[in-house]
C-alpha cells in the first residue's frame, strides 16, 4: 500500500482534491471541499502509554499513528483520499491526572507536553480542551454532539467517524437527522454503542488497532472516611448536608457519576455518566445532596459504610403522597445515638 495515498494532503491540494467514493459517485464525485470528521472522546478514547510517556514527540507519533490508521481504514472501505478533520476533547487536567497516578508519566505538565506536540503535527488535527480550560473561542460551548449535528447537515461532510458517549443529546441528533445511518460509523467499544446500534440496526461501526487504551486510566479519588450513624432503634441516619443552592443548580445539568465520585470507582465501563474533571469540596458536597435523593435498595439497614443513597426521606413534614422513600424510611427520630466507623 503506497504511503502517498493516506498522507496527509497540503493545504493547495485540499482546495483542489476530488472526495469521491466508489460505492456512490453521485454523492462523493465533483465535490472539491470534500472532506471527513472524525470526533473522539478523548477521556474515553485515550491514546495508549507508549505515546504519552514520550511527551511532546509522543504527541506527534500519536497524531501520525492515528491518521495513518484512519487512512487505511479508508482505504480499506474503497474510499479515496480525502481530507480529514480530526476533533479531540477532552478535559485536560483529569487525563493529566489520570495518566500521572496510572505511573505513565513522572509528572502531570509532561501530559500538556504530549498535546503540545498531538497539536503541532496537520492544523486539521486538533485536541480541544472541554471544561473551563476552552481557549478557542470557536468551539466555546460546542460539545461532541453539537459537531456531528453540524456535520450531518453538512453536504461536504461524506463520512463521520464518532467515537464517545452515546448520551441523550447524541441519540437526540441522530434521530432527528435521516442521513445519520449513510455518513456515520461508529468506534467500537464507545459507551452506550449498544443502545445506538439498537436504534439504527444498520450502523456501520469502525475500530482502530494500535491507538487506544483498552481500558480507560482514571485518577484516584479521595474517600471521605467511612461512618454510619445510627438512632436508639439502630436505623441508619443520614447527616443533614446544606449545599450551596447555585452549586446544586450547577450539578443537575452535568450529570456527574455518582460511583466514580462518591465511591472512588466506577464499575461499568459503559456507564455514559460523567467522569472528566476535578470536583471541589463544596461541588462534592451538592453531588452527595443529589445522589441522598435516591433510597437506598437496603433501607435504613444498609451497613455499606460508603453508601451515597438516602436511607430515609429527609424531608420532616413529608406526608408520603409521591415520594420515592417508603415504609419505615420515613423516620420520626432523628436523634444519632451510635456511630459505626
Amino acid at each position: 500500500m503506497s504511503p502517498q495515498k493516506i498522507r496527509f494532503l497540503t493545504s493547495a491540494e485540499k482546495m483542489s482534491s476530488l472526495g469521491k467514493h466508489s460505492r456512490d459517485d453521485e454523492r462523493m464525485e465533483g465535490d472539491p471541499n470534500a472532506f471527513v470528521s472524525v470526533l473522539i472522546n478523548g477521556n474515553c478514547f485515550q491514546f495508549l502509554d507508549k505515546f504519552v510517556r514520550y511527551d511532546y514527540n509522543g504527541g506527534k507519533e500519536a497524531t501520525t499513528a492515528l491518521t495513518h490508521a484512519i487512512g487505511e481504514w479508508l482505504l480499506r472501505w474503497d474510499y479515496e483520499v480525502m481530507p480529514l478533520t480530526v476533533r479531540i476533547s477532552g478535559n485536560p487536567e483529569w487525563l493529566s491526572d489520570a495518566y500521572y497516578d496510572a505511573n505513565t508519566i513522572p509528572n502531570r505538565v509532561n501530559f500538556g507536553w504530549f498535546l503540545q506536540g498531538f497539536n503541532s503535527v496537520e492544523s486539521l488535527v486538533e485536541f480541544v480542551p472541554t471544561e473551563d480550560e476552552i481557549s478557542m473561542p470557536a468551539y466555546r460551548g460546542r460539545s461532541l454532539a453539537d459537531t456531528l449535528k453540524v456535520n450531518l447537515s453538512d453536504p461536504h461532510c461524506k463520512l463521520i467517524l464518532y467515537g464517545g458517549v452515546v448520551d441523550d443529546s447524541v441519540t437526540k441528533v441522530l434521530k432527528d437527522n435521516k442521513s445519520a445511518t449513510e455518513k456515520l460509523m461508529l468506534f467500537k467499544n464507545s459507551r452506550g454503542a449498544q443502545t445506538l446500534t439498537r436504534l439504527l440496526p444498520n450502523l456501520q461501526q469502525c475500530s482502530f488497532q494500535g491507538i487506544f487504551r483498552d481500558i480507560e486510566h482514571r485518577p484516584h479519588v479521595a474517600r471521605p472516611k467511612p461512618v454510619i450513624f445510627r438512632n436508639a432503634l439502630g436505623q441508619r441516619i443520614d447527616p443533614p448536608i446544606r449545599p450551596i443552592e447555585s452549586v446544586i443548580s450547577w450539578l443537575r445539568h452535568k450529570k456527574y457519576c455518582n460511583y466514580h465520585y462518591l465511591r472512588g470507582e466506577c464499575p461499568d465501563n459503559r456507564c455514559t455518566a460523567r467522569h472528566d474533571g476535578r470536583l471541589d469540596g463544596e461541588q462534592l458536597n451538592g453531588l452527595r445532596y443529589l445522589a441522598r435523593g435516591l433510597p437506598c435498595r437496603q433501607s435504613n439497614a444498609c451497613r455499606d459504610p460508603i453508601c451515597y443513597a438516602g436511607h430515609h426521606c429527609a424531608v420532616p413534614t413529608c406526608h408520603q403522597t409521591n415520594c420515592k422513600f417508603y415504609g419505615d424510611m420515613h423516620l420520626t427520630d432523628l436523634r444519632i445515638v451510635s456511630e459505626e466507623g
